[in-house]
């Protein structure tokens, strides 16, 4: 009986009550936080792959013989070489940096949207589960959904919210200006 009454109060202390703002608040920083470390994947891998751009500058300028000597000495003794798995992990900065930016901004539109928010809040009471004990919380931008699972087969699904809130990089570009 102890063991149990222990139990039952660790699993009190412990549950998460958050609403559904400061859930969807949670994941657009972590989606920030995973974009940023996409951006330094993306920073040391497009550092790599420059070496193409490198190497081709000191071919084209090298007219003479003793330059392409040089350029072939600069080869041997230094590792300009790019693999399969450099453009891969460019390739794939690329893809995580539009995703997690693209979920950081819907899941912060989605904690400022009161519809969404207190649609999953009543979802949740009406069903007896805390917001934060969901399964799983993702956003798909090329279909502006978001489904939201619990584990015991309970899901809720949001469409069409962003769709007309979404702006292209020309679009954001034209709108900014840089000043000194």
């Amino acid at each position: 009986m102890v063991t149990n009454y222990n139990t039952a109060v660790q699993t009190v202390i412990s549950a998460n009550y958050q609403n559904a703002q400061e859930i969807f608040l949670e994941k657009h920083e972590e989606a920030i936080d995973d974009m940023h470390t996409s951006i330094d994947e993306l920073v040391g891998a497009t550092s790599k792959l420059s070496t193409v751009a490198v190497v081709a500058e000191l071919a084209i300028s090298a007219d003479t013989t003793q330059e392409q000597l040089q350029v072939q000495q600069a080869l041997v003794q230094t590792d300009m070489t790019i693999t399969e798995t450099d453009v891969n992990a460019y390739n794939t900065a690329v893809v995580n940096v539009e995703t997690f930016s693209q979920q950081a901004g819907a899941f912060l539109a989605a904690a400022q949207d009161t519809s969404i928010t207190s649609a999953v809040d009543n979802y949740s009471a009406q069903n007896n589960i805390a917001v934060a004990s969901y399964s799983a919380i993702q956003y798909t931008q090329d279909i502006d959904t978001f489904v939201i699972s619990y584990d015991n087969n309970l899901y809720m699904s949001f469409q069409g919210f962003f769709t007309d809130k979404m702006v292209t990089a020309d679009e954001l570009y034209a709108n900014t200006s840089y000043t000194q």
